[in-house]
């Protein structure tokens, strides 16, 4: 066990090196920072003491080499438009966006989970029916468009929840099922899967034949025989859920790391985007890590594949 801890975390690391080095370049292939911060009318010794000032005047692995140890000691740079640094102001928006990602796997795993089980213990029947058809939308209708069709119904016209804004709990629920849905869909189709794979199992007939209830059946044999799988996807959905997050946050002004990404994008911030994707990047990783981690801790055949 130890040496598969070792070697997934190796993993990790390997992983983040890599996207802050792809994070670093591609920002710059957007064009010269100097000609986007710097006003078009300003003189070239303007120019020439901004970019010395910024660093911006050496060898691009220079540059990186400094990056890299600025963010080994958690120094990310100061944002150019707010003059703070850029690891501040991350954090004071990174905790919207956790809980909106993690309020969007809630109703993901609420809503598919038990649905799922429902309609794998009877396929074909009326439940079967209608968690095919759910999921078959879930997988199909954009996030944004869902978004504004629910901001359109259940905030203009019934009135049940805001609008826009980070309030109470009712201000998270129409981003949150925003956000969820597709999630909901992929996760509702592998539990049914998991579920009509398991059912054909020997030990599984033999509970039945024993004259086990068939809540009993799904909840205390079926369920845990599928959380693997579904342990595996809960991780690859959070993943996708921050990111995710950038179109649903702009949509309902949820104050987070997406709005923030946008408007950093739009203001040519560089050590900003830098720091907002980095640190996206590394929750996702970590919790990928996690999910490995629990996976050879349920699974021994994991630790030697």
């Amino acid at each position: 066990m130890v040496g598969y801890v070792i070697r997934k975390v190796l993993e990790s690391l390997g992983l983040m090196l890599g996207v802050l080095i792809l994070v670093f370049f591609l920002v710059r292939l957007t064009g010269d920072p100097v000609a986007l911060m710097v006003p078009k009318d300003a003189p070239q010794e303007q120019r020439e003491v901004f970019a010395e000032r910024m660093g911006l005047n050496r060898p691009l692995p220079v540059q990186f080499a400094d990056y890299l140890g600025g963010v080994l000691r958690g120094d990310f740079g100061d944002s150019l438009r707010q003059k703070r640094p850029a690891v501040e102001i991350v954090f004071e928006r990174l905790r919207p966006t956790l809980e909106l990602a993690l309020g969007a796997l809630a109703f993901a795993a609420l809503v598919a989970i038990p649905l799922g089980l429902a309609a794998g213990m009877r396929p074909h029947g009326t439940i079967d029916r209608i968690a095919r058809g759910v999921g078959l939308a879930g997988q199909t209708v954009p996030n944004y468009w869902l978004g504004m069709l629910l901001i359109v119904l259940f905030a203009v016209e019934l009135r049940w929840f805001p609008v826009f804004g980070r309030d109470s709990w009712r201000s998270m629920v129409l981003p949150a099922v925003s956000l969820g849905f597709a999630g909901m869909g992929q996760l509702l189709r592998l539990t049914r899967s998991a579920v009509l794979e398991v059912r054909r199992s020997d030990y599984l007939r033999t509970a039945r034949a024993k004259g086990l209830p068939a809540s009993r059946l799904a909840w205390m044999h079926v369920l845990p025989n599928v959380a693997i799988p579904l342990l595996s996807i809960l991780g690859i959905q959070f993943t996708y859920l921050l990111g995710g997050s950038v179109y649903i946050e702009s949509v309902f002004a949820w104050p987070g790391l997406g709005t923030l990404l946008e408007n950093a994008i739009r203001d040519t911030d560089f050590p900003l985007v830098q720091a907002i994707t980095a640190f996206i990047a590394f929750v996702a990783i970590a919790v990928h890590l996690v999910t490995d981690l629990l996976y050879g801790l349920i699974d021994p055949r994991m630790r030697v594949a």
